[in-house]
């Protein structure tokens, strides 16, 4: 289950894929109904503002990459996908984080440069 709110859609959104976002979360809020016993169409609501609203729910859609990483002194590799995966969750809860210096900044914050 997702959380109800714009944080939840986004983790939705970012799981079901850029292309099938809202048709999946159609089928979601009837796969809720058919458990539940009542009708919901919360989830399409939230995935459809989300969608409305641009947010950014995907790493391509992150304003650093891996490579803005490397130059800030995160070691190749390993870290990369870690830290792309840390501000990636950042976003998904804070869509206004996505700032190429806030996340440079806050991934210092969290990693030791090279």
């Amino acid at each position: 289950n997702f959380p109800e709110n714009d944080y939840g859609a986004r983790m939705f959104c970012n799981q079901a894929g850029e292309k099938i976002a809202l048709k999946a979360a159609l089928f979601y809020d009837q796969w809720q109904a058919i458990n539940n016993g009542k009708a919901n169409s919360a989830m399409q609501k939230q995935v459809q503002q989300v969608l409305l609203n641009d947010d950014a729910c995907f790493l391509s859609q992150l304003a650093v990459n891996g490579s803005d990483l490397i130059k800030a002194g995160i070691k190749p590799g390993k870290d990369i996908g870690t830290a792309l995966d840390i501000l990636l969750d950042d976003i998904l809860r804070y869509p206004e984080h996505n700032q190429r210096e806030f996340l440079l900044a806050e991934i210092k914050k969290r990693f030791s440069p090279t």
